[in-house]
């Protein structure tokens, strides 16, 4: 039993055979760098204590190149931490706390996930599933802030719907994603090198009114048969809108989002 552990203690799982970890019934409510839960090749599932509200511990569950299950959904966590599921290879479910509202920089990073629900997550930092296994990425309109490279190196996604609010911190969003096909940008802003280096993607649809584009290079251009879908109607208001106006040779009108 770890009943006796407070939140001063730390705990050390390096490279052990545990197949399985509850630790949900430890009251604690914060896991600091002295908590080590890394490079365990046979840890299948993990459970967090129920009280936890907080990880200051970077690449706590990192290599752990077995884990395909986590718990996290009784803890009251705020935000999955930097680094967390680094490289966590087959890593296929992870349950979100209704608590947690953002997921930090590189937290899924090179991790096996193919799947997500952003639950009530507002804010996804920078690289945060930089390397992971979608195939297809819904973003819901419930994020309020994307960091640079977020969805980048992802060598299995194919298709992208974005219908959340972009900024320039964005940038290189879906940088070589080189398996990419489809892309949906409901949004009102693409940022520089959104696209850079998909070199499979060829239709992107996009709303009415012209989001802000940082850049015409945005955009892999060069692919074969590339296609800005725009609205019927709207190939006056892209034709005359900064940056927009170097694309208008890739325009079709007939994009269904209004």
């Amino acid at each position: 039993t770890f009943s006796h552990m407070s939140s001063s203690n730390g705990l050390t799982f390096l490279k052990t055979r545990v197949s399985e970890l509850d630790l949900s019934t430890l009251p604690i409510t914060s896991m600091s760098s002295s908590w080590k839960i890394q490079s365990n090749s046979s840890l299948f599932s993990i459970k967090l204590p129920n009280t936890l509200t907080q990880i200051s511990a970077s690449y706590l569950l990192k290599d752990n190149t077995a884990l395909r299950y986590v718990d996290l959904s009784n803890t009251q966590l705020a935000a999955i931490y930097d680094y967390m599921f680094q490289s966590c290879s087959v890593l296929e479910t992870v349950k979100l706390p209704t608590t947690c509202t953002a997921i930090n920089k590189y937290a899924f990073n090179s991790a096996g996930v193919n799947s997500f629900d952003f639950c009530n997550v507002t804010t996804i930092g920078q690289n945060a599933f930089q390397s992971t296994k979608f195939t297809t990425v819904e973003l819901p309109s419930t994020l309020t802030s994307i960091g640079k490279q977020a969805f980048s190196y992802s060598y299995s996604l194919t298709d992208v719907v974005v219908n959340c609010p972009l900024t320039s911190d964005a940038q290189q969003l879906f940088y070589y994603c080189t398996v990419l096909v489809n892309a949906t940008m409901n949004t009102t802003y693409i940022p520089t090198g959104c696209f850079q280096g998909c070199r499979s993607l060829v239709n992107v649809y996009l709303p009415s009114t012209p989001p802000t584009l940082a850049s015409s290079s945005a955009f892999p251009t060069s692919n074969t048969g590339f296609k800005l879908h725009i609205p019927a109607g709207t190939l006056s208001a892209y034709s005359s809108a900064t940056n927009w106006s170097a694309l208008t040779s890739y325009f079709v009108e007939d994009s269904p989002l209004s």
